[in-house]
């Protein structure tokens, strides 16, 4: 009896490290350069629902996030036409502004941040992809200046 018990509060503190549920998937790189310019690459796979969210990069204080690229798969995971990016702080802020919405599949787009961007302290932002189709896939491409 005692194992057992040993056993459900090891599967109870294991759920508890958990993070919330992540929709869909993403791989992230991040390289830093000596110019105060960070990068984070992140290729996302969407869920069946055809969406990503709940996949944070962290951002360093005193920083600005200055451009946003998103770049499409081509073949069979390219995501369907008129799918929607969005980066969202931690105040629900959408960072590109609706820059990101309505994206094509076939074509790539650079987007400038709406507003400075600036997370004093730091902070996270929050990649979501909606309506992009079942397991489609993309780049996005993040620059973050120090």
């Amino acid at each position: 009896m005692k194992r057992q018990w040993l056993v459900v509060l090891a599967l109870v503190f294991v759920a508890a490290l958990v993070p919330v549920q992540t929709v869909g998937t993403t791989t992230k790189t991040t390289t830093s350069f000596t110019n105060g310019i960070t990068r984070h690459v992140v290729a996302w796979v969407s869920s069946a629902g055809g969406a990503v969210s709940a996949n944070t990069i962290a951002i360093a204080g005193n920083t600005r996030v200055v451009q946003v690229k998103a770049v499409p798969d081509g073949g069979g995971t390219q995501p369907t036409d008129l799918y929607d990016l969005t980066l969202v702080d931690a105040n629900s802020i959408d960072v590109l502004a609706g820059a990101g919405a309505n994206l094509s599949n076939a074509t790539g787009k650079i987007m400038s941040v709406a507003y400075p961007g600036v997370f004093v302290g730091g902070g996270t932002i929050d990649i979501v992809i909606a309506n992009a189709g079942n397991a489609k896939g993309g780049t996005i491409t993040i620059w973050i200046q120090r």
